[in-house]
This record gives C-alpha cells, sequence and structure tokens, in this order.
C-alpha cells in the first residue's frame, strides 16, 4: 500500500497553483445549507468530510469549498491531498494543501481555494478525490472508516467525492 501511495504522490501530473485564498481557513459555527454535494467521509474517527462545493469561476480556473469537522487532533495526519482525475484515474492537477492549522477539536472549517485548470483537463469530465496522510517519518495515509455518498478504492486512494465537467 505504501508503493501505490508514493506513486500517486510522487507522480509527474502538473501541480495546480494556488491563484487565490478567500478565507482560505475560515472557522465556522455550523455547516452551510448550501453545500453542493453532501458527502460523510470519516477519516480515523479525527475527522470528517461532511462536503464540497465546486464552482467553474472561468474556462481556467475552479473554486473548491472544502468542509470539515474536526473530531479529534489530526496528529502527523496534518497534511490533505486533492487528485483530480480523469476517468481512467490518471491524476490530471491537484490541490494538495496543509489542515487548516488554526482549527480545533469540534470545530467546522470551511476551506476555499481557487486553482488553475490545466489545458489537458479542460472539457473532460474529471473525479475529485481526497485523503489525509502523514509525511513524518513516512508518507501513510489516514485511514478512512466509512464513506457515505462517496467512493472508495485503494486505486486512487482517498475517497472520490465529487465527479466535475471541466
Amino acid at each position: 500500500m505504501l508503493m501505490a501511495v508514493t506513486l500517486l504522490i510522487g507522480c509527474s501530473s502538473e501541480k495546480s497553483k494556488e491563484v487565490k485564498n478567500v478565507d482560505l481557513c475560515e472557522i465556522i459555527n455550523e455547516l452551510p445549507k448550501d453545500i453542493k454535494k453532501a458527502v460523510t467521509v470519516n477519516y480515523g474517527n479525527k475527522v470528517k468530510l461532511p462536503g464540497i462545493t465546486t464552482n467553474r469561476m472561468s474556462q481556467n480556473k475552479l473554486e473548491i469549498k472544502y468542509y470539515w469537522q474536526l473530531n479529534d487532533a489530526l496528529g502527523k495526519y496534518n497534511q490533505v491531498f486533492v487528485h483530480i482525475s480523469n476517468p481512467s484515474g490518471m491524476i490530471l492537477f491537484q490541490n494538495d494543501h496543509g489542515f487548516c492549522p488554526q482549527a480545533g477539536k469540534g470545530q467546522f472549517v470551511k476551506e476555499t481555494y481557487v486553482v488553475n485548470i490545466p489545458n489537458a483537463a479542460f472539457g473532460k469530465e474529471v473525479s475529485i478525490s481526497i485523503g489525509l496522510y502523514s509525511k513524518e517519518p513516512n508518507i501513510t495515509l489516514l485511514d478512512i472508516i466509512s464513506a457515505e455518498g462517496a467512493l472508495t478504492d485503494k486505486s486512487f486512494m482517498g475517497a472520490l467525492v465529487e465527479k466535475v465537467k471541466l
């Protein structure tokens, strides 16, 4: 399993550059009612992903909002990988980032990113897969305990939470 993780994280696919941060890491009192894609992905009983919202802002920009509920300290699993892949599973671009450092146990978090869409992804339907991992001392994934409204599969690592036409 570690070999597959290393291949995905070390792949040569294009890493999307962060263009704009809008309240990049916002602590919120409750989940908004307008989340576009509701899911309930439980990562190691430490954090849940209750939803994601995507919005195509222009031909080459995609806004992605991640909604989290922190149940326990993440410890070393403080990195989020976001793989945007074509239907065959090839990663076209990524939005990997550190988990909101200001978040505390029991809080809700909304992260907002605007990412560049590479030319290779234009016009394609893509899948967004999300997981948490540790860089220290070796790259290891935080196990997914359950995933309602999302698919899990060791071939794409993490939880496939959304499909978007670019």
